[in-house]
């Protein structure tokens, strides 16, 4: 009898774990993502600032685009 107790606890305790993992890397992804993003936004943005500088090196409507 104790035997199976111990089992269905261990399961159980396998269950929880596995839950517990699932979240996690649902999670981590969802971070994974979101840096990601950020850094296509950082690199959009570098691109555009400097297709604004022109040949003499000067910022042409840079308050307009930024």
């Amino acid at each position: 009898m104790s035997i199976i107790v111990g089992f269905i606890g261990y399961q159980q305790y396998q269950i929880g774990k596995d839950d517990d993992q699932g979240a996690m890397s649902n999670t981590l992804e969802i971070i994974h993502q979101g840096i990601e993003q950020s850094l296509r936004n950082s690199c959009i943005l570098t691109l555009t600032l400097a297709l604004t500088i022109n040949d003499k090196k000067i910022p042409k409507d840079f308050d307009t685009i930024s």
